[in-house]
């Protein structure tokens, strides 16, 4: 079998570096997609790298369609069995995990993969979080404890996957608006009502 590796390029080097088992690599964390997951440092330069935990079922998020939001060495992203986690970045560590936020505002909703985009607004210390049933909450999210907001439904979810109907698509955010779509309509939604005009 042949050895997967990571590449990494910039103007000046380019690494390849042997690692196993890593089946798909996302942003600059590195964080293992389709049921594991895993982190690799990469040196300040980029000319280096190593794993610092996994690949692994039992650490860290294991999301697939879950986008993670990082901050002070913590990751907050949806997961397996359709659980958000707060998860040590370092360790791969669990410090809580919450099925709310993946579910319907019913509770119900319950499926295989159950996705959320999570993006986080840093002038009002909150995270917006986009579930696949097209629902937003807002959120606040600390190492301690997953808190709930607001939650509404932005769209509907179009998108048939194993007899669930599904949002799987990232929103988009621009100058106080949300913007989303499924599979019918893109939808345009304005939360500057707290900005200075």
């Amino acid at each position: 079998m042949a050895e997967e590796k990571i590449a990494s390029m910039s103007d000046q080097t380019q690494v390849a570096m042997p690692i196993r088992n890593i089946v798909s690599i996302v942003a600059g964390v590195a964080v293992a997609t389709w049921a594991k997951s895993g982190v690799i440092e990469v040196s300040e330069g980029g000319e280096a790298a190593r794993l610092l935990w996994g690949p692994s079922p039992r650490l860290g998020v294991a999301g697939v369609f879950n986008t993670p939001f990082i901050k002070n060495g913590i990751i907050y992203s949806g997961g397996r069995r359709g659980i958000f986690k707060s998860v040590q970045l370092l360790t791969g560590e669990t410090l809580w995990e919450d099925s709310t936020a993946l579910l319907k505002a019913d509770g119900s909703g319950k499926g295989g993969w159950l996705s959320a985009f999570t993006v986080h607004h840093e002038p009002s210390g909150k995270t917006l979080i986009l579930n696949d049933h097209g629902e937003l909450i807002i959120s606040t999210l600390t190492p301690e404890k997953f808190r709930e907001e607001a939650r509404m439904q932005l769209i509907e979810p179009t998108h048939l996957v194993s007899g669930r109907k599904l949002v799987w698509s990232h929103p988009a955010f621009a100058h106080g608006k949300i913007y989303c779509r499924n599979d019918k309509e893109i939808r345009c939604w304005d939360f500057s009502f707290n900005e200075t005009r």
